[in-house]
């Protein structure tokens, strides 16, 4: 590493002190522990809490009524001696603590703070796509050019409408309080309070009791961009959420449509990948799936169809035994006819038949002398008839 003089070190301090927004511009209070009036006419000053102590030169003096032991507050830009790399408060103004206004916005911020004030507005969440915005700033100036221009670079899908009202003087409180009336609470999704910087005598209106009480119960999210890093003020804590430039605001309130489409294409080329993931997973357990919706379906219809053919078999069993059933039923009677017709029937009781001549006659056709056979069941009988009787 290059090595640097002591020179050098301590201008390096002194730059990065003159660089600093709050070493800039510096509100600090303390007593006078010594105070010197040089012939110069610079005043030179020890200021202290009870604990530290820093040297502070007033090189306009104009407060006769400063002295040893004077509580004060002084208004400044700290520097650096570069010889012994000492730092001092160059003072631009200093009063009593008297006569201080800081009293009275300190005492209303612990009266705020006591209260729960500053709580009220946090307890609303960051709309991540808001669609409108309310916007209370002068109509003219730089503010409201760098809000719109800024807003259009990153998310011009946001409708941004204009409540023109006066930032510094007397009558910006009620303009502002006035204007916030006007606000559709259902239509906007915040309200952006905005301002450049300037003096710091022209944001005490900011610090003001009914205006702070406003914007703490509004029923919309409330923005403040007021001024610049050093410009702080009741409002500001008081607010949704608090920044330092407009432009912070713009950056606070709405994405950028570069980093949101980096996001979706990131987004798309990760759902891509999972897609092919999801698909080769459950490619194979569609290839199982069908291979046991298949087994699930031919086991199915073999069993539907063995059930048919069981029923079927049932059917031409029954159908089969009814048919037997009549078929007999059929056969015993015309068995019984051809019985009943048999010529040799008769003698299973008996009975015997005549014959003649190999012919089967009647009794009543016999005569005397005629020769013919009697046939039973077991044998043959060949008579002559001797005598014949009419009944």
């Amino acid at each position: 590493m290059k090595s640097i003089s002591v020179t050098q070190l301590n201008e390096y301090i002194r730059q990065v002190m003159i660089l600093d927004p709050i070493l800039r511009k510096i509100y600090v209070e303390g007593e006078i522990i010594s105070l010197t009036n040089h012939k110069n006419g610079f005043q030179y000053l020890t200021l202290g809490d009870g604990e530290s102590t820093i040297q502070c030169v007033n090189y306009h003096p104009s407060n006769n009524k400063i002295n040893e032991k004077s509580k004060v507050l002084i208004k400044g830009h700290v520097q650096v001696y570069v010889k012994r790399c000492v730092s001092q408060i160059v003072i631009d103004e200093i009063e009593l603590k008297e006569d201080n206004i800081l009293d009275k916005v300190m005492i209303l911020n612990k009266k705020f703070e006591k209260e729960g004030i500053y709580k009220i507005q946090k307890k609303f969440s960051k709309i991540r796509y808001p669609q409108n915005i309310a916007l209370l700033t002068s109509e003219t100036g730089a503010v409201i050019h760098d809000i719109y221009s800024n807003a259009k670079r990153r998310w011009p899908l946001t409708k941004i409408s204009l409540f023109p009202v006066n930032v510094q003087g007397l009558n910006a409180i009620s303009e502002i309080m006035d204007k916030m009336d006007f606000i559709d609470i259902k239509k906007y999704d915040y309200v952006l309070l905005a301002r450049g910087g300037g003096a710091e005598e022209e944001f005490d209106i900011f610090n003001n009791e009914k205006l702070v009480r406003k914007i703490a119960n509004f029923k919309l999210p409330v923005i403040s961009a007021l001024g610049h890093e050093i410009n702080y003020s009741l409002v500001d804590k008081a607010s949704f959420y608090s920044v330092s430039t407009p432009t912070e605001a713009v950056e606070f309130l709405l994405p950028d449509k570069v980093q949101e489409l980096e996001k979706l294409n990131n987004l798309k080329l990760k759902l891509k990948d999972n897609m092919a993931k999801n698909l080769l997973k459950n490619s194979a357990k569609l290839k199982q799936y069908n291979l046991n919706q298949v087994k699930k379906i031919l086991f199915y219809k073999i069993s539907n169809e063995r059930r048919k053919i069981e029923q079927n078999n049932l059917k031409v069993n029954l159908f089969t035994k009814n048919i037997l059933n009549s078929y007999k039923k059929r056969n015993e009677i015309v068995l019984m006819k051809i019985q009943s017709k048999n010529p040799l029937m008769p003698l299973d009781r008996n009975f015997v038949y005549l014959e003649r001549n190999k012919k089967n006659i009647s009794i009543d056709s016999l005569n005397i002398d005629d020769s013919i056979l009697l046939i039973g069941k077991n044998r043959k009988v060949k008579v002559k008839v001797k005598e014949v009787d009419e009944n």
